[in-house]
C-alpha cells in the first residue's frame, strides 16, 4: 500500500459506537449505516468486517457489521441473510426464494488448526487474484491486479490497528451493476449489523423498518436496546470514474473527444492519445522498444502497441488504458494534440496492421523498427540479457553502444560490408575514432537508420 495512505490510515480514528449512540430516531440508524461508507475512508477500501466493544457489565455496547453480496432479484425483508463468516454452496433442490445467491465477502478458513479470514472463494476465481500467504496468522495475504497490466496489485484487504478490516473496492465492481443496464452479473452490497447498549438512548414504538433501503429489526427491554438490520449500500459508493485528463483523438471523426478509461480493444471506438518524446525516458525505464510494441521489463508477455518517432509517442487509446496508473501518471502531463500540419499519426506499418489487416505490415517497417523486429524473432531473449533497446540516438556513444550490442548478438561486423564512406565512419565510431564535434545530431540519425537498414537486410536473408 502507498505509504502516503497508510499514514492517513494510522491517523484517522473513526468511532463506530459514537456515531451510533448520537442518534435517538431508529429511522437515523439507515443514516448511520450509509454514511459509514459514503465518507470515503481511504480512496479504494471500503469497511467489509466491523467488530468494536463488548456487550458486557452495566456499561456494555458492541457494534458488528458484515458486508454481503446479494443478487438484485432478491428482497431484503429479513436480518441475517447468511450465517456469519461461513461459505455456502446453496442447494438449488432446497433453496427459498429469499435464500439464493447471497454471499459473505469475507469468510473462514482453517489453517493450522485454527480460522483466519479470507475472501470468499466464489471470488478468487479471478486470474487477476494472487495469494501469498497469511498475514499475523489472521488472514490471506492476496492481491489484486486491479488495472490491465499492473505490476503490483494492491491489497485485498487492509487491517487497522483496531482489527477493523476493509476490502478493496475495485475487486466487487466486476459484480455490482446497475440494474438498468444490460452488464451483468448484478448483485447489491448490503451491510448486516448488530448494535447493542445499556444505554437506551432509542426510543421506538415500531419494533422494525422495511423499504426500499432494507430491514431494520428492533427490541428493546428494560436493561438495553438491541438493533439488526440489513442496508443496501449504494452502487455509487464503489464505482469510480476512471477518466484521465488527457486528450484523445477520435479514429472515426478526427475530433478531440474525453478520455474513456473502459476501452481496451477497440472494438466499439478508438483513438489516438499523442505524447511529446520526453516520455521516452520514462516508458523506457518499464518496457524495451521494439518494432512498433512496448515490451513490459519484467514480464515479457505484457506487450502494448506504440508508435514512436523522433518528435512524438502515438498509443492508441485501448493500448493507453492497459498501462499501469503509476506510468499513466508520470507520462498524461506530456499529452498534447499535434498540429493540423501534422497529420501523420501513425506509421505505415501500423496503419497496415490495424487499419487494413494485413499480415505483411513487417514489410512498411522503417528500418530502425524493422532491425528491431528481425532482433526480436530470431535473438530476443539474448537481446534483453544484453538490456538492448530501439532508441533514436542523442549523442554518438549511444549509437556507438548500440552497434557493439548489435555485432555481439548478430556477429555481422562492419568489416563484412563494401566500405564505403559511411561504413567506414560507422567503424571509428564504433571504434572510438570519431570525435562528436565532427557530427551533428542528424548526421547521428542518419547514420544509425544506414547502420539498421543494412544489418536488416542481412538477418531477413538468414532468416528466409
Amino acid at each position: 500500500m502507498d505509504i502516503r495512505l497508510k499514514v492517513r490510515w494510522e491517523k484517522m480514528q473513526y468511532d463506530f459506537l459514537n456515531k451510533f449512540e448520537n442518534i435517538s430516531k431508529l429511522e437515523e440508524v439507515f443514516d448511520v449505516i450509509e454514511n459509514i461508507f459514503r465518507e470515503n475512508f481511504v480512496n479504494a477500501y471500503i469497511p467489509s468486517l466491523i467488530n468494536e466493544g463488548k456487550f458486557i457489565g452495566e456499561d456494555g455496547k458492541d457494534f458488528y457489521l458484515k458486508l454481503v453480496l446479494m443478487h438484485q432479484n432478491n428482497k431484503i425483508n429479513r436480518t441475517w441473510l447468511l450465517n456469519n463468516l461461513i461459505f455456502n454452496l446453496p442447494d438449488p433442490d432446497h433453496m427459498d426464494e429469499e435464500s439464493p445467491f447471497l454471499y459473505n465477502l469475507i469468510v473462514y478458513r482453517n489453517y493450522k488448526n485454527k480460522k483466519i479470514y479470507q475472501l470468499h472463494p466464489l471470488l478468487t476465481n479471478d486470474e487477476r487474484y494472487v495469494e501469498y500467504g497469511v498475514a499475523n496468522n489472521k488472514y490471506v495475504e492476496a492481491y489484486f491486479n486491479s488495472e490491465y497490466h499492473e505490476r503490483q496489485g494492491q491489497p485485498i484487504f487492509f487491517v487497522n490497528n483496531d482489527d477493523n478490516y476493509y476490502i478493496l473496492k475495485e475487486l466487487l465492481s466486476d459484480y455490482v451493476n446497475e440494474p438498468q443496464s444490460n452488464v451483468y452479473p448484478k448483485y447489491e452490497l448490503v451491510a448486516e449489523f448488530e448494535y447493542r447498549n445499556t444505554n437506551k438512548h432509542i426510543v421506538s414504538d415500531i419494533s422494525e423498518i422495511r423499504n426500499e433501503k432494507g430491514f431494520i429489526d428492533f427490541n428493546s427491554n428494560e436493561k438495553n436496546i438491541w438493533v439488526r438490520g440489513s442496508i443496501r449500500i449504494p452502487l455509487k459508493e464503489i464505482k469510480s470514474e476512471n477518466h484521465r485528463n488527457i486528450q484523445v483523438i477520435d479514429l472515426g471523426i478526427g475530433h478531440i473527444r474525453i478520455h474513456n478509461p473502459s476501452n481496451y480493444t477497440g472494438d466499439k471506438e478508438d483513438g489516438f492519445v499523442v505524447f511529446k518524446k520526453e516520455v521516452i525516458k520514462i516508458l523506457t525505464q518499464f518496457y524495451y522498444l521494439y518494432d512498433i510494441e512496448l515490451i513490459e521489463k519484467e514480464n515479457n508477455g505484457n506487450r502494448i502497441l506504440v508508435d514512436y518517432f523522433e518528435d512524438k509517442v502515438v498509443l492508441w487509446e485501448g493500448e493507453y488504458n492497459k498501462l499501469p496508473n503509476e506510468i499513466k501518471d508520470k507520462i498524461d502531463v506530456f499529452n498534447y494534440v499535434p498540429s493540423d500540419e501534422d497529420k501523420e499519426l501513425i506509421s505505415p506499418a501500423m496503419y497496415t496492421m490495424q487499419i487494413e489487416g494485413s499480415w505483411n505490415w513487417d514489410e512498411k517497417l522503417l528500418p530502425d523498427k524493422k532491425l528491431a523486429y528481425e532482433i526480436k524473432s530470431m535473438f530476443f531473449e539474448r537481446a534483453i540479457d544484453m538490456q538492448l533497446s530501439f532508441l533514436y540516438p542523442e549523442q554518438l556513444i549511444d549509437l556507438q553502444n548500440f552497434i557493439r550490442k548489435i555485432e555481439r548478438l548478430t556477429d555481422i561486423k562492419l568489416e563484412n560490408f563494401n566500405l564505403v564512406k559511411d561504413v567506414r565512419s560507422l567503424i571509428q565510431i564504433r571504434d572510438s575514432e570519431l570525435k562528436e564535434e565532427r557530427l551533428q545530431r542528424v548526421d547521428i540519425l542518419e547514420l544509425y537508420m544506414k547502420y539498421c537498414h543494412a544489418v536488416a537486410k542481412r538477418l531477413e536473408n538468414v532468416r528466409k
